[in-house]
């Protein structure tokens, strides 16, 4: 691992100064997220900041959604195979009906299928959970390939924001000082995990 942080801090020294700046440090983390949103939620802060950013673009809809959804299976501990009635009713009022204020713009077969599971469920008190999963992939998708890109466009242009401001005020840096290797070694031990990308690399060659 330590390997890994030498070679990530080389890396992103992007003008050799022997320190990485706020703009380093946001583009290696813009690098580090890929594109996989799990990724970015592993991260410290990584959901707090994705989902300010949602809301600068008016699409904070989206994020809430996902949200939602993990919160129904942390309570249910698991990957459920049903909900509550009343808890799929609220999530499709919310989210998936047409014209809603959180309106997520699905796919209409999703859409009509989860409208569908929620009808049939309402005399058993129980909504079959698949397809409001599938909404969650699809909604997933859509941040992927749209919003996550932007994202990290924007963490690339950017300095005194985001990932940088967090840790720079951590360590009590000014916004103009550089992070020091020792520093930068601090913060990598609590995310080791996001070089092990350097690892598969080092495999390949």
């Amino acid at each position: 691992a330590k390997h890994n942080f030498e070679v990530a801090f080389r890396l992103f020294d992007a003008d050799l100064s022997q320190g990485i700046d706020q703009q380093e440090f946001n583009c290696m983390m813009a690098a580090c997220i890929g594109n996989q949103l799990g990724r970015l939620f592993q991260l410290g802060n990584g959901r707090q900041h994705f989902a300010r950013f949602l809301e600068s673009e008016f699409s904070g809809e989206l994020m809430s959604f996902i949200e939602a959804l993990n919160e129904v299976r942390v309570k249910c501990g698991r990957q459920p195979d049903a909900i509550e009635y009343t808890v799929a009713k609220s999530l499709f009022d919310s989210y998936l009906e047409i014209g809603s204020e959180n309106q997520i713009n699905l796919s209409e077969d999703i859409r009509e299928k989860c409208r569908s599971d929620v009808a049939n469920g309402a005399g058993a008190g129980l909504v079959a959970f698949h397809n409001f999963g599938r909404a969650e992939r699809e909604t997933r998708a859509m941040i992927e390939q749209g919003s996550l890109l932007r994202f990290k466009q924007h963490l690339q242009r950017s300095s005194d924001e985001y990932f940088a401001r967090d840790q720079w005020e951590r360590l009590g840096l000014p916004p103009d000082t550089p992070m020091s290797y020792k520093n930068f070694c601090m913060w990598a031990k609590d995310n080791e995990r996001l070089f092990d990308f350097f690892d598969c690399i080092q495999r390949i060659i």
